[in-house]
């Protein structure tokens, strides 16, 4: 099996990650700079709203369901087949995440002005 994560990535990969964020984040502060105008794209606005249940759900979905897929294969996948592959999973998770948030998601949410602490008098 080939390691995916080699030391420079580790070290110069993550750190150079970090910084590209960091700078989006920055840029995200004025409203009229690409970033902030990139962030509020619909699409990545509902990704938003459902960003937590894909957390969740990503892991299991990819160990339960992904997995034993792609071992159905018998060898490592080609580069094509592991794009098509994040891709459905992506899509996967994301549908999943949906369902869970209107399904029961939201409700909870809906909970949070009852369970706010009261302020102090």
């Amino acid at each position: 099996h080939l390691n995916r994560i080699g030391a420079g990535m580790q070290t110069l990969g993550y750190s150079l990650i970090a910084l590209a964020f960091a700078a989006v984040l920055l840029g995200a502060l004025a409203r009229e700079a690409p970033p902030a105008r990139w962030l509020s794209w619909a699409p990545l606005r509902r990704c938003g709203l459902y960003s937590y249940g894909m957390y969740v759900f990503y892991a299991p979905l990819h160990l339960f369901v992904g997995v034993p897929l792609m071992n159905r294969l018998g060898r490592a996948p080609t580069l094509t087949e592991a794009i098509v592959y994040e891709i459905a999973a992506g899509a996967a998770t994301f549908a999943v995440a949906a369902l869970s948030y209107h399904a029961y998601e939201r409700r909870f949410l809906a909970l949070k002005p009852r369970l706010a602490p009261m302020p102090a008098t």
